[in-house]
């Protein structure tokens, strides 16, 4: 811009990037919860496109996950983020990957499949089921599951330089680290109490957690271990 405040001559098109959302659950004996779609090969876990509404990823997860699962996850973790780029007949975008923990057997018997999408689901051990997803989807939770806090990839690989010991350099200090997603966390795990002063480092870094609080500043159940 010429002058800082007036829009370019040339027309500007805003990119579209599609988005999407998927979730990782797990059972009480920490296997993971896959599912048979009807519409391509292969095995998949829970989630699907974002909304072009105003969606956010974290409401895609869960909306999702009600739609083909009859689950309702009221908690979650942002494991990892992928970017797919665009190649023919791939529209590419950028996909979001919840860690939504660990769902007691009452809750997990209460499973009712979306029919016309889903026609099966199981759940496996991590080795398991990491033979049956999908190539992409397989990269994701394999890498979401390497106990680092949150991992970033491109075409579902590392990228050199970006990631690694993702932690708040504030939080280490004060010796509080996430929890990782090697390690579920139960869905209904009690909140936990922490000073004011951890609680204002992880408002300003949030840690990518989203959809984990109770609305309490005291009680902000961000998952957390000494």
């Amino acid at each position: 811009m010429a002058n800082g405040d007036s829009l370019p001559d040339v027309p500007y098109v805003v990119p579209a990037v599609p988005a999407s959302a998927g979730a990782m659950i797990f059972d009480r004996k920490r296997r993971l919860l896959i599912l048979k779609p009807t519409y391509k090969s292969g095995w998949t876990i829970p989630g699907g496109v974002m909304e072009a509404d105003g969606e956010t990823p974290w409401e895609a997860c869960q909306r999702e996950v009600l739609e083909e699962c009859g689950l309702q996850v009221r908690s979650g973790r942002l494991a990892c983020v992928d970017f797919r780029r665009r190649k023919p007949g791939n529209a590419g975008g950028v996909r979001f990957l919840f860690d939504c923990g660990i769902l007691d057997d009452a809750r997990l018997a209460a499973i009712v499949l979306q029919s016309e999408e889903i026609s099966d689901h199981r759940f496996e051990s991590l080795p398991t089921a990491l033979t049956l997803l999908r190539k992409p989807i397989r990269r994701r939770v394999k890498a979401a599951c390497r106990g680092t806090p949150l991992v970033y990839l491109e075409q579902g690989r590392p990228v050199p330089g970006v990631g690694g010991r993702a932690r708040s350099s504030a939080l280490c200090g004060l010796g509080v680290r996430g929890l990782g997603a090697g390690q579920p966390h139960d869905a209904d795990e009690e909140v936990v109490d922490l000073p004011d002063r951890v609680h204002e480092l992880l408002e300003l870094h949030r840690l990518a957690d989203v959809g984990v609080g109770v609305q309490r500043v005291a009680a902000q159940h961000v998952l957390l271990r000494p």
